[in-house]
């Protein structure tokens, strides 16, 4: 009895010991945010020599560590804080949260998620911020105070966990954006640090920003400006004039302006109007204080341009925080909403911005309707996701608006909107379509809608118009396979989407009017996919086909189909007299409903891009009469086995904007290895002699490396005239986005020093 108590004591203290919190200094961590190493202590902003040259009220706000954060990694199940305030301070306006709290955001699948605050109790405080965790490792990020110092801070871990140095490195930390301003600037009134808005910039952009926000004191102080002139920013943004005076702004806007543009003459510089507080509805001599400052603020800056000075913008305040009045606690000072709301305007403006050194190649990614269902049943992940798409590069989104069982995503009075797919249920109240075109449009990205023209629906769920519709009984196409003869494809279990013929006129009037619609939609571009034949090139063998085929080559067909093919004993194909002519046929009527597609979006809107995807591997796609070579391209010299004269005349890529090579293979590099990403794309660009752009495309499920991806996308960039990444919800599952963004960045370097 006695030694089963003492192994129960043992595995109880055991327990009890795994459980323990063990505390690490903090200082051992990447400390973000600071423009300077050389300051008094670690947690404060401003350099020490600073001290006897800055205005005391300055030099006071620098200990405040706004816009500081630490970042580390861990596999703990809890994490925890225990860290000292440098006054105590409290506002009766603020939280305790937000003045000297702490909070936690963990990176998912590249995007800042927020995880829990620290809330404070004292001047010395300790908080579980999170517990119960799987145990996983994460990578962290803890920002600090936004109106008090730190004298301290540890993080604790459970104590078998692992905790140590991040192993991502974001937000990225070279050329930082620094941002110069006042008490809204500096966090005033967020109820918890990452509120503030140059931290949800920084999360959505995944890039340091330095927060330089005095409270009262943005008074255009030189001293500062000098040492913003040090840092090697990508963007400095100047959103003083709440606190300046007409008379300061008139006097010291272009001396602190100089200062930065001597040293950084090509960096972009930002100007911020005073926002229109809420209160200057009512209150007649607020409404003509900023007035008065912004219309100085716009002269100054009018003088600038006329000194034909470059790379320097003004953001106008009209809109800034809403016009509803709610977005402040006390008609000046920024709530959670005011900030979230000021993120979202400054958002797309700085993405332009920083983008300008970017290569200008299109860099597109798919997200497909199926695949993504899940993620964007949820409103709110549309600008989640739109958000990180924007910071990674991308300059296009490719939304699927119709799915594989033929019903559109939105609603359409064409066809009835899609209630299931794949089993769930479907319910939105807001259109689908409309939504994502807002939300990539307010970040600079061009979206194009895509649909997959011949799908009618899927075997796998039997979902789609050809199951709910009778109409639709006897047009999916007819195939003739070897020792079965001719089957309906919804019969054939090797092909999951149901291929309506391409040569069925209800449903070509059927899918111009859905492409008519969505041409009236402000696209940038539409895109057809599965625009072809079934695979396999068993199909279509119905009587509609036989006889427009007849039409096509001028007699009747006296052996159909061993006249174009029969098959041997091994299930190999044995030409017949018109095999040639019935590939060029086949060829022709994916030709023409192309011209058709087109026809009819440009007549809408001749803006509209018209792209189309098929698989690199042109001398396999005569079985799908996918020929979207130059009709200068003669397939017959290279391709005896399938294609006659008359092929070439069925190349669609003049018809074409944009051409998706789908070069999905794993091995990236090898001009001489044919199963290569180079290789493929370098005999794509050879048949489509510059008909239409022609964009890489990659699959990104095979590079799940951040190399791996990186090598695709650099690839692409250089050897083609732009990218498309498919899919999104690949990218999201191994999280590729920082090799994507690095390919990117590989690329623009590259263009950069070519010109």
């Amino acid at each position: 009895m006695n030694n089963i108590r003492l192994i129960i004591i043992a595995l109880f203290l055991s327990f009890t010991a795994n459980a323990q919190t063990v505390y690490y200094d903090a200082s051992v961590f990447p400390l973000l945010g600071k423009i300077s190493d050389s300051t008094e202590t670690r947690y404060e902003r401003l350099p020490a020599r600073l001290k006897d040259l800055s205005r005391k009220p300055v030099w006071d706000l620098g200990k405040n560590t706004a816009g500081l954060a630490i970042r580390f990694c861990s596999d703990s199940r809890q994490i925890s804080a225990r860290w000292e305030a440098l006054n105590d301070f409290s506002m009766n306006h603020m939280t305790p949260t937000g003045i000297k709290g702490l909070d936690l955001y963990c990176l998912e699948n590249g995007v800042w998620t927020f995880v829990n605050s620290a809330r404070p109790t004292a001047k010395k405080s300790e908080a579980v911020i999170i517990s119960n965790m799987e145990k996983k490792e994460r990578e962290y990020m803890l920002y600090l105070p936004l109106y008090d110092g730190i004298v301290s801070l540890e993080i604790g871990v459970d104590s078998a966990a692992f905790i140590g140095q991040p192993k991502v490195d974001l937000p990225q930390r070279t050329k930082p954006i620094v941002a110069y301003g006042t008490s809204i600037l500096q966090g005033g009134c967020a109820s918890r640090p990452g509120m503030a808005h140059t931290n949800i910039l920084s999360r959505k952009l995944n890039r340091e920003i330095i927060n330089l926000g005095f409270s009262g004191n943005a008074l255009l102080d030189y001293e500062i400006a000098e040492l913003m002139a040090e840092c090697d920013a990508s963007l400095y943004i100047l959103d003083f004039v709440p606190n300046a005076s007409v008379e300061q702004i008139n006097e010291k806007t272009e001396k602190f302006y100089r200062i930065l543009r001597d040293k950084h003459p090509d960096v972009p510089i930002v100007f911020i109007e005073d926002p229109i507080f809420p209160h200057t509805q009512y209150d007649l001599n607020i409404r003509k204080e900023v007035s008065e400052k912004n219309k100085a603020l716009r002269s100054v800056f009018d003088g600038l341009k006329a000194k034909n000075e470059k790379n320097i913008w003004l953001i106008p305040s009209a809109g800034m925080i809403g016009t509803d009045g709610e977005a402040t606690v006390d008609g000046i000072h920024f709530t959670d909403l005011g900030f979230f709301r000021y993120a979202e305007y400054l958002y797309p403006k700085i993405v332009q911005l920083l983008s300008v050194p970017m290569s200008k190649k299109e860099k597109e990614i798919w997200i497909d309707a199926s695949a993504n269902l899940q993620t964007f049943l949820v409103k709110e992940n549309v600008g989640k996701y739109l958000d990180t798409i924007a910071a990674t590069g991308f300059t296009k989104i490719i939304l699927d608006v119709r799915t594989g069982s033929g019903y559109p995503m939105y609603p359409s009075k064409v066809i009835p909107q899609v209630t299931k797919l794949d089993g769930q249920e479907i319910h939105r109240d807001w259109n689908y379509l409309q939504y994502f075109i807002d939300e990539a449009h307010k970040r600079n990205l061009k979206i194009t809608a895509s649909i997959p023209v011949f799908s009618g629906g899927r075997q796998h769920n039997k979902e789609g118009l050809v199951y709910d519709n009778s109409k639709w009984n006897g047009k999916s196409s007819i195939e003739y396979i070897p020792n079965k003869g001719m089957i309906d494809v919804r019969d054939n279990p090797a092909q999951d989407h149901v291929f309506i013929n391409p040569i069925n006129g209800d449903w070509q009037k059927l899918t111009l009017a859905l492409l008519r619609e969505i041409a009236g939609y402000p696209v940038d571009g539409i895109a057809l996919d599965y625009c072809r034949y079934a695979n396999g090139g068993n199909a279509d063998f119905s009587e509609t086909s036989r006889v427009a085929f007849e039409k096509y080559i001028g007699k009747k067909i006296e052996h159909f189909p061993d006249d174009i093919f029969k098959y041997d004993t091994a299930g190999k194909r044995i030409p017949g007299i018109y095999y040639k002519d019935w590939w060029a046929f086949r060829a022709k009527n994916i030709h023409d409903f192309v011209k058709s597609a087109r026809d009819v979006i440009k007549g809408v809107n001749s803006k509209i891009e018209l792209e189309y995807w098929a698989a690199s591997w042109y001398g396999a796609l005569y079985a799908t009469g996918q020929n979207w070579a130059s009709k200068n391209y003669d397939t017959s010299k290279d391709y005896p086995n399938f294609a006659n004269e008359d092929y070439s005349k069925y190349g669609f890529a003049d018809l074409l904007d944009i051409f998706q090579s789908g070069a999905y293979l794993e091995i990236i590099r090898g001009l001489d290895e044919p199963e290569s990403i180079e290789s493929q794309l370098a005999n794509s660009m050879r048949i489509v002699k510059k008909d239409c752009k022609l964009y890489g495309s990659i699959y990104a499920a095979n590079q799940k490396t951040a190399k791996d991806i990186s090598d695709a996308v650099l690839l692409c960039l250089q050897n083609t005239d732009g990218l498309s990444v498919f899919d999104i919800v690949q990218v999201i599952r191994y999280n590729l986005w920082d090799g994507i963004k690095e390919g990117i960045r590989r690329a623009s370097e590259a263009e950069q020093l070519s010109r």
